[in-house]
């Protein structure tokens, strides 16, 4: 398979078919640029903006208006996100199904096919299915109940793969407290237990200290390449440290009853020169050369951090003699020897940086970093295993009739969380002003409240669930207690039951995954349901009822899906993605958590350096589809939403299955292995989108809405060096704060490094006095970044048009915004559009059009022309 293109031959093979004159094959970006600048026919873009089927309803207006000015056909780029890639991908499929010149005559009505329906099929065809999740509505309507079932059954497939991972971790604080509470009575009888914890703690502690004598950015020993990654620090150092920590003070409890706890035993001597020789191994294992400093430091500091911590924990936590000094126990020892660790690690680093000959200022920040890491991991412990132990029974001690209650709370909580929590970052995205701006925070507050809230309400559900699972069998031998006993006592009274715990701690993690294998994390999201029924509503709708056959009980016909590449390339519809990088390591990204993703008929990836382009019929199973592309391009509700990312909410919507994202195939050189495939078999991604660990370096990448980049399809555009473009932005903006345009004018320049600005700024006000323009007109500066040696104006344009009412639209228009206070700016929730509602966007959108284009002085022959006509004469 073909090497990953970089933009630079991306530009150059789409300028092979916009232009066949202008040959850009082997130059450089720098100098394809100048060759563009330099075009006696500059090229044009039409964007629509992501907003739905508001968008893609207000945007085939549009489309009929340009259509009839004649300007539509000049345009040599489509530009999509979202919504718009709705009705962009019907009018790809439209000329692909139809050609160039049925599709136009068809958007401008010259010659309607019939005198009683003047209007082409597909525009009717669209209409048809305004209702495009569910066309049938009713309470007893199939489509309606599909959508209930569906998700159902992929919450179930999805918590399958989920709450068994998460059942086998939750069963390690439970296991702890068996081993400290029966130790007293049971320890004699596995002697040979606590020296194998022991070893096995000291392993870990050398895994953990061989990874850092590796990464420290100062060692000599240490390259560019070998240095890693946050994600391999939590594997290779956090996790073994950790582990060790849990393992040590288990075999202490073990110990602990045939030895007495002072110290001149000699158990803290042992465990010091244990501690001491682990150290040493670790750090000579990891570093390259055997450093002169290495040994004695390490001996040392190792020596005394371990007699200091086996001091404490035997002095501080004798043998645990009942069953809450036992839980006490499991709940503190390990965070509090993580903690001894760390002093010592201290004294490490301050005896290792003496007069900086051994440890440099950029070690020192690797421990400090470090350190910060084990602090987290200690207060997880901490409040995970208090969730563990204790929430059960709080849950138990509630009264009875309030159990229910609590109960449906819990589970409440998290839904209201993910669905406040997306929300409020959709109004603040969409500029709600006044008291819509503060419900936003208020909203967000309490998604903020009400996440972590459920986070602890779920764990102590899934440990009380394990408590009934452990009494379930317990009463089924006849000897069962009360609960509440019961679940204090489980591992104690009843060691007969700690190996099958034990099983089960490992099984259940094991068979998650293997369900994950077999249901396949997008196989069994949302993203299918919502790709069929775009596929039904918009391209189906480009065919003639001739051309269709659905099936005649679902109604789906999987021919109506086109392969991206066999679309015409006039104009060239590009369709706008977000790649997630949500565990990404750029840090001027920690707020949009993404990059530019795009699919077109000709290339499908990202001009981030790592990632490159692929040709669409070498991408995933018999080449990407132009369903799936527009169909990811518009998952607006996703676990990993770029700059709408948060842990709380990632997690949540990911443990919901509220995800219409897709995992597909890293277009660069990590993903080489798996272009030709559809998706990843590896359930494991499923954790990474779960804990918002998406990144830009594994073989699968996380793609969603592309309006959590960018909303307005602009970006792209610019980067293309497009002199003249028409920009509908149908997105939710009810006080008119233009937030899209903001974030897209503050992405290009920081980027891109150039600069927008307003010709005429933009009046457009809800319900404002006739006369209000419906567009504004702003000069794109590329000269900021390629000044033209000649002094030639080498600027560009941007008409924006936005939905307003001004007062002067038909009647039945002004009597649906009367009626329906929220129009031109419904919820983009309102995914189920009725005939008037239909009807009014498209309407106001072909009106929006034909005001500027008709408006005496307005040129539309030409865009070098057309732009600066609607500045002099409709604008003035």
């Amino acid at each position: 398979m073909a090497e990953p293109l970089d933009f630079a031959q991306v530009l150059a093979e789409e300028y092979k078919y916009l232009r066949p004159e202008l040959d850009l094959t082997g130059k450089s970006l720098e100098q394809i640029y100048e060759e563009i600048h330099k075009l006696p026919r500059p090229t044009a873009a039409l964007c629509l903006s992501g907003g739905g089927i508001r968008s893609a309803t207000f945007g085939l207006g549009v489309l009929q208006g340009l259509a009839k000015c004649g300007l539509l056909e000049k345009f040599d780029y489509l530009s999509t996100v979202s919504g718009g890639g709705y009705i962009g991908g019907w009018l790809s499929a439209w000329l692909k199904h139809a050609g160039p010149n049925t599709a136009f005559a068809g958007l401008k009505q010259e010659r309607p096919p019939d005198a009683l329906a003047p209007e082409a099929e597909p525009i009717r065809n669209l209409r048809a299915y305004s209702n495009y999740l569910s066309p049938r509505m009713g309470l007893f309507s199939a489509d309606v109940w599909t959508i209930a079932g569906t998700y159902l059954r992929n919450l179930l497939l999805n918590l399958l793969i989920l709450v068994p991972m998460l059942l086998g971790v939750l069963m390690i604080p439970r296991i702890a407290v068996w081993v400290v509470r029966v130790a007293e009575s049971e320890a004699r009888g596995y002697p040979w237990a606590w020296p194998l914890l022991a070893l096995a703690g000291y392993f870990g502690f050398v895994l953990a200290t061989r990874y850092a004598a590796s990464d420290l950015p100062g060692d000599v020993s240490c390259s560019e390449e070998r240095c890693r990654s946050q994600s391999d620090f939590v594997k290779y150092y956090l996790t073994p440290l950790l582990a060790a920590a849990l393992l040590l003070t288990a075999s202490w409890a073990l110990l602990a009853p045939s030895v007495s706890p002072s110290p001149s035993s000699g158990v803290c001597l042992i465990s010091a020169l244990f501690f001491a020789g682990a150290n040493c191994l670790g750090w000579l294992w990891g570093a390259r050369k055997r450093l002169s400093w290495a040994i004695p430091t390490t001996l040392a500091t190792g020596f005394a951090g371990g007699y200091a911590a086996t001091y404490a924990l035997t002095s501080w936590w004798p043998q645990p003699s009942s069953e809450d000094a036992a839980v006490a126990y499991v709940i503190l020892a390990a965070p509090a020897l993580l903690g001894m660790m760390l002093l010592f690690g201290v004294l490490f680093v301050g005896v290792a940086s003496y007069k900086d000959k051994w440890l440099k200022d950029q070690d020192r920040e690797w421990w400090a970093r470090s350190g910060a890491w084990v602090l987290i991991a200690a207060v997880a412990w901490l409040f995970g295993s208090v969730i563990v132990l204790y929430g059960p029974e709080a849950l138990l001690r509630v009264p009875q009739v309030a159990k229910g209650a609590i109960a449906a709370a819990g589970g409440l909580s998290g839904i209201a969380a993910a669905l406040i929590g997306y929300s409020a970052r959709t109004a603040a995205r969409d500029g709600q002003g006044g008291k819509s701006r503060a419900s936003a925070i208020a909203s967000q507050a309490a998604g903020k409240l009400l996440a972590p809230l459920f986070v602890a309400w779920l764990l102590a559900m899934l440990s009380l669930a394990t408590t009934y699972a452990l009494q379930a069998e317990i009463r089924w031998s006849g000897t069962a207690d009360d609960l509440v006993s019961f679940h204090r006592t489980t591992l104690t009274e009843l060691p007969e039951l700690i190996w099958g715990v034990v099983l089960a701690a490992a099984a259940l993690p094991i068979l998650g995954w293997l369900l994950g294998v077999l249901f396949s994390v997008n196989r069994f999201s949302m993203s299918g349901f919502y790709r069929n029924r775009l596929i039904r509503a918009y391209l189906g709708a480009s065919r003639g009822r001739k051309a269709r056959h659905p099936h005649p009980f679902t109604g789906f016909d999987p021919a109506a899906n086109l392969k991206l590449q066999e679309l015409g390339l006039r104009p060239l519809h590009i369709i706008n993605i977000t790649l997630n990088l949500c565990g990404g390591k750029e840090l001027a990204w920690q707020n949009r958590k993404a990059v530019s993703f795009t699919a077109s008929p000709l290339h499908v990836g990202s001009s981030y350096p790592v990632i490159g382009y692929q040709k669409p019929e070498d991408y995933t199973t018999g080449g990407l589809t132009l369903g799936m592309a527009m169909t990811v391009s518009g998952a607006a509700v996703s676990p990993n939403m770029g700059y709408h990312s948060s842990p709380a909410l990632t997690f949540l919507m990911a443990l919901f299955d509220v995800r219409l994202g897709a995992w597909l195939p890293n277009p660069g050189d990590p993903g080489k292995d798996v272009w030709k495939l559809d998706g990843p078999s590896d359930p494991l991604v499923l954790l990474e989108e779960t804990l918002g660990m998406t990144d830009e370096k594994h073989s699968w990448v996380y793609l969603s809405d592309g309006g959590h980049f960018e909303n307005l399809g602009l970006y792209e555009m610019l980067r293309r060096r497009v002199k003249f473009i028409v920009l509908s932005d149908a997105s939710e903006d009810h006080a008119y704060t233009f937030p899209d345009l903001a974030n897209a004018l503050q992405k290009i320049r920081v980027d891109l490094g150039v600069r927008i600005e307003p010709v005429k700024e933009p009046q457009i006000w809800h319900k404002s006095t006739p006369g209000t323009k419906r567009c504004a007109v702003y000069r794109i500066h590329y000269e900021d970044v390629e000044p033209d040696p000649q002094k030639k104006d080498r600027a560009g344009w941007l008409l924006y048009l936005k939905p307003g009412i001004s007062g002067n639209e038909p009647r039945d228009i002004l009597k649906y915004s009367n009626e329906h206070t929220d129009f031109p700016h419904d919820t983009t929730a309102d995914q189920w559009f009725d005939e008037a509602q239909f009807e009014c966007y498209r309407a106001l959108g072909l009106l929006s059009v034909e005001e500027i284009c008709h408006t005496p002085g307005v040129d539309a022959t030409s865009f070098p022309l057309f732009f600066p006509s609607v500045v002099a004469s409709y604008l003035k």
